[in-house]
């Protein structure tokens, strides 16, 4: 019976894999990110219905993963419109042009402009305290500064996401380390210090370090 119920929670767990190719399918064919994501939640949600993962009950459940899902995501909404708000009269000032000029001049080569970018996307992170608004933020300009190099549009976007997410699991008031924290309540002791956790944040560490080098040398 036990060896059954291992063979049934495997194939449920191969069938689960559909989600991320269907993600890369759509995605190659050219599907914007937030229409790949609401396909991928209808599959999603139709799979564990059929697979008796979840009861419609549980599924459609005000804690359930739909209803748990779009309340955790208010605070989210509400800070990514104010962030788009500021971006909007950034750009309609002109200052977004004269930043993207200023980089331009400072930048002579494609090394430069990665470094540039990578510079730009750290402080970034740094003052918005999250990875999601810094690369808002910095993508239309990594994408410039991308496209003004002739350096790939893949490269620049990988760039931009691992300084992000690296710099944000490296600080204290990151969105990343808080993310981790909120799960060892009650179990840190109270002298407990957010920079205690910092020099153990080995992962985000290297992923700087990887794309330190990657510009350095044009790997990747």
């Amino acid at each position: 019976t036990i060896q059954i119920g291992a063979e049934v929670a495997n194939m449920k767990s191969l069938a689960m894999l559909i989600l991320p190719i269907l993600m890369i399918v759509l995605m190659k064919l050219g599907l914007d990110l937030v229409g790949t994501l609401i396909i991928c939640n209808l599959v999603g949600s139709i799979l564990v219905l059929i697979l008796g993962c979840i009861p419609l009950g549980t599924l459609l459940d005000n804690e359930g993963p739909i209803g748990a899902g779009l309340t955790g995501m208010m605070g989210m909404l509400l800070y990514i419109l104010l962030l788009f708000q500021i971006l909007e009269i950034l750009n309609a000032s002109g200052a977004f042009d004269r930043l993207m000029n200023a980089l331009l001049k400072l930048c002579k080569t494609a090394r430069s402009g990665e470094f540039a970018g990578m510079l730009m996307t750290a402080v970034t992170t740094a003052a918005a305290g999250g990875s999601s608004p810094a690369i808002i933020f910095c993508g239309p300009l990594v994408r410039k500064v991308a496209k003004s190099f002739n350096i790939e549009k893949t490269r620049g976007a990988n760039i931009l996401d691992g300084t992000a997410c690296g710099i944000s699991g490296i600080l204290p008031y990151g969105s990343c380390m808080l993310l981790c924290l909120n799960f060892s309540q009650g179990v840190v002791p109270e002298d407990f210090s957010f920079i205690d956790v910092v020099p153990y944040s080995f992962h985000s560490m290297f992923l700087l370090v990887l794309f330190f080098f990657s510009i350095l040398t044009g790997i990747g």
